[in-house]
């Protein structure tokens, strides 16, 4: 009877610890897939809130996944800054190389810079309507944007942060208002009657205008049918003239009607 007790045990404890081994083969098998490739630390930051981002969030590449956030936390926290710097949010995020066309014994860290200085950026963006957020990196829109300084040294390379289409409105728009509400409608309005009265008067002016030509035009009408006439009228003369010189030649030398001899005068 002991010895099947003992048989029994040593089939329970065979049972457990091949349970144990396959239990941790799963798991290094789990972690072995989960960690294929090496992994490239990138730093960004942001000077708003970045609500609906956490810990495992997305970080996509050009609208690809090619990591995860692994840590959010305060500038200040992570570094040794004064001002304003002290309330940015710090951003870490892990890059699967393979994913991002990094081989083996490249120096990623060193392609990551370069594509830093030709402009690429970091922006928080929201994921519809569900109220979760991911890290979008992409080349900015003016790929000479310029980098903004800060005031720590991160111990990863650092991805600029970019405003996201929502933030970039608001700003706008935020903008747009100000500039209305420093507009002065009283002077405006004012302005404009001055110069809707400066209209009228112009129209005015120029319908007087308009009735003064057309008065001298009138009159230049008038006396132009004048000179008309008097010309026909010369125009008759000279060729009743002209009629008159053809059938008498002569008299182109002595007048029309000759005086009458000094000797038949008496």
């Amino acid at each position: 009877m002991a010895n099947d007790n003992h048989a029994n045990y040593a089939r329970i404890g065979f049972a457990v610890l091949l349970g144990l081994a396959a239990i941790t083969a799963t798991l290094i098998y789990l972690g072995g897939v989960r960690g294929r490739g090496a992994e490239l630390l990138l730093e960004t930051y942001s000077e708003k809130p970045v609500s609906g981002l956490s810990v495992g969030s997305a970080v996509n590449f050009r609208g690809v996944k090619v990591g995860e956030v692994r840590k959010i936390s305060f500038v200040g926290t992570e570094y040794d800054v004064k001002g304003s710097d002290n309330q940015s949010i710090y951003i870490l995020m892990a890059i699967k190389e393979s994913l991002v066309g990094l081989d083996d014994g490249e120096d990623s860290e060193l392609l990551v810079r370069e594509l830093i200085s030709q402009g690429i950026r970091a922006t928080v963006t929201a994921s519809g309507i569900t109220g979760l957020s991911r890290i979008e990196i992409d080349f900015a829109s003016d790929r000479v944007a310029p980098t903004p300084k800060i005031s720590w040294k991160p111990v990863h390379p650092l991805i600029p942060p970019a405003p996201s289409l929502m933030d970039s409105f608001s700003d706008t728009a935020t903008r747009v208002m100000n500039e209305i509400d420093k507009i002065d409608f009283d002077k405006f309005r004012h302005d404009f009657s001055a110069s809707m009265s400066g209209v009228a008067s112009a129209v005015s002016n120029a319908n007087e205008m308009v009735v003064e030509v057309g008065r001298i035009v009138s009159d230049s009408r008038h006396k132009i049918g004048d000179l008309l006439d008097e010309a026909k009228g010369a125009a008759s003369s000279l060729r009743e003239f002209a009629g008159r010189v053809s059938d008498d030649p002569a008299l182109l030398l002595r007048p029309p009607t000759p005086e009458p001899l000094a000797e038949t005068a008496r």
